[in-house]
């Protein structure tokens, strides 16, 4: 799962990067055509082509971490080496979370964790059960017949009867005893954990999604409307092409950011539902 959200995160960052090296590139070709113009200065044309082969750059490395990525989960699924993976689009949104009272509830009755440690505890008092029992007396009955001897006439007829008394148990079942504390004591620090562990993944998760939610909603759409506007005024003269290049810059950290918010949502997630129990 993980390694799934790792793949998408990398695809979506290696896409903006590459968009960001079209639309730097577009950029420094236009201002390469004003500057043989003479209407900018070779400072704006240098600053243009700067940007631009370092958004190439980027993209390149982001183009080989997405490729990293999809190794790792072609790994996990045991697939050929040639084998191409890709994330199916669009990304699916998980929804909000269930209640934090809910996650708590399903972590203490599902969680792993707790579930060993209860087994674990069951286990040990069946062992004072089993001390327990231990320590009565036993009684056995033996009975034989030996038949057909040429030195005994008829049948001999046996039976007997043995008792013995276990005069060692007492420590046994303080062992048991013991063992049960113990386990106990194990059985409640892994609900405690389990509780904590939730409660953490349950905040990491609301809080990611949040952050998805506004950047998808709010940030990027701002982000992309100042750059085309700051582009539309570059162009009939009203700025200049640091403003430019600031506002390709902020959209290609919303883009970035999406892709990220998106990885740590899904990770949470994944951590929320390791954690309650549940396989999605």
């Amino acid at each position: 799962r993980l390694s799934w959200f790792a793949l998408a995160a990398r695809e979506d960052l290696a896409t903006a990067a590459r968009d960001r090296a079209t639309r730097l590139n577009g950029v420094a070709a236009a201002v390469n055509e004003l500057h043989e113009a003479g209407r900018v200065s070779l400072l704006e044309l240098s600053r243009a082509r700067a940007d631009a082969a370092l958004a190439s750059a980027d993209a390149g490395q982001a183009e080989e971490e997405a490729r990293t990525a999809e190794g790792g989960l072609r790994r996990w699924m045991a697939l050929p080496s040639a084998t191409l993976l890709t994330v199916a689009r669009p990304l699916p949104a998980f929804g909000a979370e269930a209640p934090i009272e809910t996650a708590l509830e399903t972590a203490t009755a599902r969680s792993p964790l707790t579930r060993a440690a209860e087994a674990r505890l069951k286990a040990a008092e069946a062992g004072i059960r089993l001390a327990s029992a231990l320590r009565l007396p036993g009684v056995a009955i033996n009975a034989g017949a030996d038949r057909s001897d040429p030195t005994q006439p008829g049948t001999d007829k046996s039976i007997g009867l043995s008792i013995t008394v276990p005069l060692g148990a007492g420590p046994g079942i303080a062992i048991a005893k013991a063992l049960r504390d113990r386990a106990q004591a194990l059985f409640d620090q892994a609900r405690r954990e389990a509780l904590d562990e939730t409660e953490t993944a349950w905040r990491a998760a609301h809080a990611a999604r949040q952050r998805y939610e506004a950047i998808e909603a709010e940030a990027l759409p701002a982000a992309v409307q100042a750059a085309e506007l700051t582009q539309f005024a570059y162009r009939e003269g009203r700025s200049d092409i640091f403003r430019v290049l600031d506002a390709e810059r902020a959209l290609a950290e919303a883009r970035s950011s999406l892709a990220q918010a998106y990885l740590a949502w899904g990770m949470a997630r994944a951590d929320l539902l390791s954690l309650i129990g549940e396989e999605r």
